[in-house]
This record gives structure tokens, C-alpha cells and sequence, in this order.
């Protein structure tokens, strides 16, 4: 049987083999969101690090990942989400899929898998952090722009922080000033039968 896998935020198509080898996406948004996600969780030391597909702004400049960042001057937040709020954050992401949206939530520390038909809501069946399963009632340390903490892109929802737990230095536009696209893995996966 084969199976495709679709990558959130485009139309690039990952075929799965019955052995379950898959061709590499080559897709810029993706890689700038995680990339940057990446960069914030490494500055926080969060569990996760989220950033939304809505404060990226196109470019074909990948090594300076500062002029990717629509809000450069936003801080960056440390803030604790219990593993409820996290699924329903990655509900919510899939929410328009497989439209392109700017709640996309392209995140580091995590990996996602959801599933998609025309018979069924687009919904997340699994979800890992540091490879166990996300425990609902388990709080983590997560990281995102200050914009997003705060409820933006209709993360009200979800979560509405007035304050983080923290404010993570440099700012953002200093932490990405500089650094470019590292290529990584996908971490949004659809599993769905052909």
C-alpha cells in the first residue's frame, strides 16, 4: 500500500514508499519557519519554540533570517503551556488546511502528525516532544514572539499571556540577524491512504 504525505503550508507533495523512504521537501517557508523556531529555542532553552507562518514575510534572501521576520523588534517570550493548550495550538494551525494560512505554526522541539481527507476534519492524531508523547496535563516551557503570546493570529483562543515568564535576550531582530536557513526535517506530517 502506499500512502502520501502532504507538507503543511504548500503543495509540495512527499511520496512514501511501502518502505517508508520519503523524498526531502525543498520548500523555503518551511525551512525559514523552522529554522527560526529552532534559533528560539535554542536562545530560550524552552522545550518548544512556536512561530506562525503570518510573521514571515517573503524573501529570496535565506541568509539573513532577520529580514524573513515581519516583526523584528518583537520581544521574545518564555511562557509555560500546559500539553492541552499545545494540541489544541496544533488543532487550530490545521484549522485551514490545505489552504495556505497564517496560523501555520512552524515550531522546533516537536513533531506533529495529523490527518486529512475529503470524509473527515483535518485533525492532529499524534504529537511528541523530545520523542514522548505530549502528556495534556503536563506543563512545558515554550517560546514564541511576544505578538503571538499575547493572542495573536487567533491564538486568543488558546492562550492570551499579559506577561511572559520571561523575556529572552538579544532581542529577536539580534538573534537572527546574521544567520541563515539550516535545512531540517519536516515536522508536520499527513498520513492518509492513496
Amino acid at each position: 500500500m502506499i500512502a502520501k504525505s502532504t507538507v503543511l503550508g504548500t503543495l509540495f507533495l512527499i511520496a512514501h514508499s511501502a518502505m517508508g523512504q520519503t523524498i526531502p521537501p525543498n520548500n523555503q517557508e518551511i525551512q525559514v519557519g523552522q529554522s527560526i523556531a529552532d534559533i528560539f529555542r535554542t536562545a530560550s532553552g524552552a522545550e518548544v519554540s512556536l512561530v506562525a507562518s503570518g510573521f514571515l514575510s517573503p524573501t529570496k534572501d535565506t541568509k539573513n533570517l532577520a529580514d524573513t521576520f515581519q516583526f523584528p523588534t518583537d520581544e521574545l517570550w518564555l511562557v509555560s503551556l500546559t500539553g492541552k493548550q499545545l494540541l489544541d495550538a496544533f488543532d487550530r494551525s490545521l484549522a485551514f488546511f490545505p489552504e495556505p494560512c497564517p496560523d501555520m505554526l512552524y515550531f522546533s522541539g516537536a513533531e506533529v502528525t495529523f490527518q486529512s481527507g475529503k470524509a473527515i476534519k483535518t485533525k492532529v492524531v499524534g504529537a511528541t516532544i523530545a520523542g514522548l508523547t505530549i502528556d495534556p496535563t503536563k506543563i512545558y516551557k515554550v517560546s514564541m514572539p511576544a505578538s503571538l503570546a499575547r493572542g495573536g493570529l487567533s491564538y486568543f483562543a488558546v492562550w492570551n499571556f499579559q506577561k511572559p515568564e520571561k523575556v529572552i535576550s538579544p532581542a529577536i531582530e539580534k538573534l537572527l540577524t546574521g544567520k541563515s536557513v539550516q535545512t531540517s526535517t519536516v515536522r508536520w506530517l499527513s498520513r492518509q491512504s492513496l
